[in-house]
C-alpha cells in the first residue's frame, strides 16, 4: 500500500527578551526581505516553514521468515508477520519553502524533513493502511488458491 501526502513543518526561533526583540526588529528594518516582519513588531527572530511532499509505503516484509503455510483438510492456515511501514520517502522535488525569514543553514531543512517523515508515518496509521494491507494480502492468497478451500490468516 502507498500513501502520499503533503506536510507543513516549521521552525520558529523567538527573541529572548524585549530589548533583544526591539534591536532585532530595528535591524530588520534595513533588510529589504525582512522589513515587513519588523513593522509588525514580531517576537519571532527567524522562521522557516516548508511544505514537504512525501510517500509512505506500508505492507509486508517478504524477507521476514515468520511466513508459514499449513494445510488441514479443506482449510489453509497462513501465519504472517503483521504489516508495517516499509519506507517513508520525502520527495525533494515536492518540497518547497513556504515562508523564510532570517538566516538558516541546510541542517535546519534536513531537521524539518525528518519531522515531516514522522508526521507522515503517524498519519498513515490513522487512515487504516494496516487493515487495507491485510485485506490485500488475503485477497491475493485467495486468488493463488483458486479453489474452494477455506483460508485463515493470522498475524504475529
Amino acid at each position: 500500500m502507498s500513501y502520499s501526502d503533503e506536510v507543513v513543518t516549521d521552525s520558529i526561533e523567538y527573541y529572548n527578551d524585549m530589548s533583544e526583540q526591539l534591536s532585532g526588529n530595528i535591524s530588520k528594518l534595513s533588510d529589504l526581505e525582512n522589513w515587513k516582519y519588523a513593522v509588525r513588531g514580531s517576537a519571532v527572530k527567524r522562521r522557516l516553514t516548508l511544505i514537504v511532499g512525501g510517500e509512505v509505503r506500508y505492507g509486508f516484509d517478504l524477507k521476514d521468515t515468520t511466513f508459514n503455510v499449513t494445510y488441514s483438510g479443506d482449510t489453509v492456515f497462513v501465519r504472517a508477520a503483521a504489516p508495517k511501514i516499509l519506507d517513508v520517502i520525502v520527495v525533494p522535488s515536492k518540497t518547497s519553502v513556504f515562508q523564510e525569514h532570517g538566516e538558516w543553514h541546510d541542517n535546519a531543512r534536513v531537521r524539518l524533513q525528518q519531522k515531516a517523515r514522522v508526521i507522515l508515518a503517524a498519519r498513515s496509521g490513522k487512515i487504516g493502511l494496516e487493515e487495507k494491507s491485510k485485506q490485500q494480502l488475503e485477497s491475493l492468497l485467495k486468488k493463488l488458491l483458486a479453489d474452494k478451500r477455506k483460508l485463515i490468516v493470522t498475524y504475529l
